[in-house]
């Protein structure tokens, strides 16, 4: 990596939720790291949710956003002289085709050295940014570096450290929760707060569009993983993050169901997958069958069409 500070390109994604936005966006006026822009996304939000962002990025202008709004459409150019380019996308692209909209533009117009996938329903400390990136810098095979997060409803409470471990037999993951002074390596780091060296844009690729919700950074990680990179978290500094409670709904299950299988046989070796495939088959079936005993007939649909559509998904 370069001597000097490295540049890096921080993207947000907003869907109705300008609140949150703006307060992440504070909090990022006042980190100490001095090399960076942003690049929020709009995903196609209600009119006042974007014009609550554009209200407050005017109200900012002289402070210290130079900023910019354009269209979807018109990202097809180098926008100089800016650190926050304010992107209005006419779909909800999801969160994977949402980054990867912005991904795309940073490689094919941004001379950064890291791009960092952000959440926007965090609150980042001054100096989150030169922690990532000083530890990101200590490895050229580091790939994904991740945070402690703490819940910004209870600071003191931790979330995570940053990253996750897979159960491979089992195919779910579980945030470690355990500190350390030391760098600490993963599976995968939470998409909430990535640090992603650039070159994995051109060695590995963008997120999956496929898995449009959840595992979606589990399997840049893992693809990452088979290509020789690693993923730590860093001991040092911390976000604070808004996140709400687990959703249990059929939307969910379905997604959790099909991505875990897809994932799965996308990241390991066959003996690996195939052995995970007769767990899944068989929870899949017992825990329908328990569903439709009980009458929810819809949440046992959704596991199994989560369970063929995760089969035949390629």
């Amino acid at each position: 990596m370069k001597n000097q500070v490295n540049k890096v390109s921080i993207i947000m994604i907003n869907w109705n939720n300008s609140t949150d936005t703006i307060n992440c966006l504070k909090s990022i006026k006042k980190i100490t790291y001095s090399d960076y822009n942003i690049f929020l996304l709009d995903n196609n939000s209600k009119k006042d949710s974007q014009e609550e962002i554009k209200k407050y990025l005017k109200e900012s202008e002289n402070q210290e956003f130079n900023y910019k709004t354009i269209d979807v459409t018109d990202l097809n150019k180098k926008y100089p002289n800016l650190n926050l380019l304010y992107i209005i996308n006419n779909i909800n692209s999801g969160f994977a085709s949402g980054n990867n909209i912005v991904l795309k533009y940073i490689k094919d117009y941004v001379d950064s050295d890291y791009v960092l996938l952000l959440n926007n329903d965090t609150v980042v400390a001054p100096d989150f940014l030169d922690c990532l990136v000083n530890t990101g810098n200590s490895s050229e095979n580091i790939g994904f570096t991740g945070i402690r997060t703490y819940y910004y409803d209870n600071p003191d409470k931790l979330q995570t450290i940053g990253g996750s471990l897979i159960d491979y037999n089992h195919c779910e993951a579980s945030a470690i929760t355990t500190t350390s002074d030391e760098i600490t390596v993963c599976d995968f780091i939470t998409g909430s707060c990535m640090l992603v060296k650039q070159s994995i844009l051109d060695n590995i690729g963008f997120l999956d569009s496929k898995l449009f919700m959840y595992w979606e950074d589990a399997d840049w990680c893992m693809r990452g993983k088979n290509n020789g990179y690693i993923s730590v978290t860093t001991p040092n500094s911390m976000i604070y993050h808004k996140e709400g409670g687990s959703s249990t709904s059929d939307f969910r299950l379905y997604y959790h169901t099909r991505n875990r299988i897809y994932v799965m046989k996308k990241n390991t070796e066959s003996n690996i997958y195939h052995h995970f495939l007769i767990y899944i088959i068989l929870y899949v079936l017992k825990t329908s069958m328990t569903e439709i005993i009980h009458g929810n007939f819809s949440t046992a649909k959704a596991f199994i069409k989560g369970l063929f559509d995760g089969i035949i998904l390629k």
